[in-house]
């Protein structure tokens, strides 16, 4: 069985290469989660819109990611100058994604310790990748 450190950093190299091959420069922040600095999985970007992506790979129908872990995206993000996205690979189902904004606290006001999202709420990634892409073509 497959640990889940190498499910995620298997699902970041995959995505890696998906966005890559979609014309987005792309970079894989290597040991993300696992430094005291804010930080994402992804970061990637094209035509002046940039993106700080967390990459989740889930078996359930819900993804939940930690409050902390929430934070420090939008920490990332705001100072990169990006915007914080969530991406799941969904176990024999497919990838989606949506901004981080989305996520649902746990707590009833807000408060809660995880963010929960479901694979319905969230934006098939080719749906996304094609809505990346207009205009890009003009440029």
């Amino acid at each position: 069985m497959v640990g889940a450190k190498k499910k995620g950093s298997a699902a970041e190299r995959e995505l890696l290469d998906t966005l890559f091959g979609d014309g987005f420069a792309v970079i894989r922040a290597a040991g993300s989660g696992s430094t005291q600095h804010d930080a994402c999985d992804l970061i990637a970007g094209r035509t002046g819109k940039s993106y700080a992506i967390e990459v989740k790979a889930c078996v359930n129908s819900k993804q939940y990611i930690s409050a902390e872990q929430m934070a420090e995206l939008f920490a990332f993000s705001k100072a990169f100058g990006a915007q914080a996205i969530v991406a799941v690979k969904w176990t024999r189902k497919g990838w989606s994604i949506c901004p981080a904004e989305q996520l649902k606290s746990t707590g009833k006001d807000g408060t809660g310790k995880h963010f929960g999202i479901t694979q319905a709420e969230m934006e098939p990634l080719k749906e996304w990748l094609a809505h990346q892409r207009l205009g890009f073509e003009l440029h």
